[in-house]
């Protein structure tokens, strides 16, 4: 393997993969997998003279400049008499450090499907930042 930041002495905590690579038009290469505090962050490195730099000041860049917000899950909406509607899983967005104050949401609820204890979904939620959509989680009814 000869990714550098894997092993000492450029051994990065948190480095867990992923490429190397040469090209005659993109020059040294390198993808590169991080995980910390339970995040993933993928860094590409194309046509640098030292890739083990390049990509260390892209990790170190990225982990201090930006953060992970947790969305917020609505608390369990009534979709129904009987049914709370939350998101299948939990979620949360990268963004730059100043912006994580205008992370919210809004909730666009159908009715409330019948059946499963994990239905169909019943509602979308969807992320904003600064007014600009991020993404979207569907919604589950989830019996009591």
């Amino acid at each position: 393997n000869t990714n550098q930041l894997l092993f000492p002495p450029n051994q990065t905590l948190g480095v867990n993969g992923v490429k190397t690579g040469f090209t005659d038009l993109a020059g040294d290469s390198l993808v590169a997998s991080l995980e910390r505090d339970g995040h993933q962050l993928l860094v590409v490195v194309l046509g640098s003279e030292n890739r083990i730099v390049a990509a260390t000041a892209l990790m170190n860049f990225a982990f201090n400049a930006f953060t992970w917000v947790s969305l917020p899950a609505p608390a369990p909406l009534l979709a129904g008499a009987r049914a709370a509607v939350t998101p299948a899983t939990p979620a949360s967005v990268m963004v730059p450090v100043w912006q994580r104050y205008y992370v919210n949401y809004s909730v666009d609820l159908g009715e409330a499907p019948a059946g499963s204890a994990l239905a169909l979904p019943a509602g979308l939620l969807t992320y904003y930042v600064g007014g600009q959509e991020q993404g979207r989680l569907p919604l589950y009814a989830q019996r009591r």
